[in-house]
């Protein structure tokens, strides 16, 4: 149902309210409020927390609803902070209060159906049933159609330079009448700053990831129609079968990216023959006959290893323990599908050898079978979903 719908409808209920389900405005600001929950997250610059706001949430979410339907709401600025990014750069977040994100996700649920509609199924990143695992499944069924030649690249400073007006005439044209709702203009223009937002989308808000496809949905179009585009956020592949089709695609890609006022990252962009060389996608070091996780991130986890088992750390076994099989079930779990069991079976034996070295310093005998063996762990992660207690660090994405 439209946003703009939502703010209209009265708050008296419906005769068979289930026959509605997110009937009124308040249905919506419970469901966005759940999910704020689920995903915690920090206080924006009110320093207000999920759990504060958790203790009077449904006087929060009354006043929230009222406030939105007369108009009188207002985004709070954003909290701006950096997060580093596997190359060394940083990243830029900005962070709405937990009041704003209620609000922004419940837009989200509110529009996001209409959008998915028109939305291309090269698009992977931020839609509810398609991810990482999805878009190396398409990748492997490019290149087993022998489309080995593979234009790789991605769009330089994405979220910082969606035009705005560009995003609103999308949003108009697949079907999002509201885009042009004061409420949309509002949540598209909040900065860190006391300045209004003029480009770009915040890297933190839940409306973001939604706004940003939204504004690819013809670049997806024209660029399939030149070779198998997989696409996740602003990271993608075009996979052809030549390449002077190659050329042709990236051609037409960096075209598009020109009339959005954007750029394809020069340093990121190649054209590669995947028979000669690997190329690395999402975490992924990919050829046709060989899918595996990338260097960095096998480093990666070996030096999470070393540091949570490392003698010289001053921790209790037990949260030795924890920390480093939250790490290791992300791992797992994010390269469950790949040809990684040499790699899995070699941490197996880095761990022993870690846990021996603690075990001769401060620990008792069998402390480390708490751990969990990844190549155990692999087949118990297959076909089930992310599991809980898990660390962050293998989104792929960066």
């Amino acid at each position: 149902m439209p946003w703009s719908a939502l703010l209209r409808m009265r708050s008296s209920k419906p005769q068979n309210p289930s026959a509605n389900e997110g009937w009124d405005l308040e249905r919506y600001l419970e469901k966005a409020w759940k999910r704020v929950r689920h995903c915690h997250g920090a206080a924006g610059i009110d320093r207000v927390s999920v759990q504060a706001f958790g203790r009077d949430h449904r006087i929060a979410l009354k006043e929230l609803a009222r406030l939105t339907r007369s108009g009188e709401f207002a985004f709070s600025r954003l909290k701006a902070v950096s997060v580093p990014k596997p190359d060394g750069s940083l990243r830029p977040l900005e962070i709405p209060t937990v009041r704003d994100r209620v609000v922004l996700q419940a837009m989200r649920l509110a529009v996001q159906p209409g959008l998915e509609r028109h939305m291309s199924p090269s698009s992977y990143a931020y839609r509810d049933g398609r991810g990482v695992h999805e878009a190396l499944a398409a990748i492997r069924d490019s290149l087993a159609r022998s489309a080995v030649w593979i234009v790789k690249t991605d769009i330089r400073r994405f979220f910082e330079s969606i035009d705005h007006d560009h995003l609103r005439r999308s949003l108009h044209d697949h079907g999002c009448r509201q885009g042009a709702h004061p409420l949309l203009n509002s949540a598209l223009q909040i900065s860190s700053t006391h300045r209004p937002r003029s480009r770009g989308v915040a890297q933190g808000s839940p409306l973001s990831p939604l706004l940003a496809n939204a504004s690819l949905i013809e670049f997806d179009r024209e660029v399939q129609r030149r070779g198998g585009l997989i696409r996740y956020a602003d990271d993608m592949v075009i996979s052809t079968a030549s390449r002077v089709e190659a050329k042709h695609a990236l051609r037409l890609a960096k075209q598009q990216c020109r009339e959005m006022g954007l750029q394809l990252h020069p340093k990121k962009t190649c054209v590669i023959d995947a028979r000669k060389t690997a190329f690395e996608f999402l975490g992924f070091e990919i050829t046709p006959t060989q899918i595996r996780p990338a260097t960095r991130n096998i480093r990666k986890i070996e030096e999470a290893i070393d540091h949570w088992l490392n003698p010289n750390q001053r921790l209790s076994s037990p949260k030795r323990v924890d920390r480093l099989n939250a790490v290791l079930r992300s791992f797992v779990w994010y390269y469950r599908t790949t040809d990684c069991d040499r790699i899995l079976l070699d941490l197996d034996a880095r761990i022993r050898q870690r846990c021996d070295d603690l075990r001769s310093k401060q620990y008792p005998r069998g402390w480390g079978t708490k751990i969990v063996q990844p190549s155990r762990l692999r087949g118990e992660l297959w076909h089930g979903s992310k599991p809980s207690h898990t660390s962050d660090d293998w989104s792929g994405y960066g």
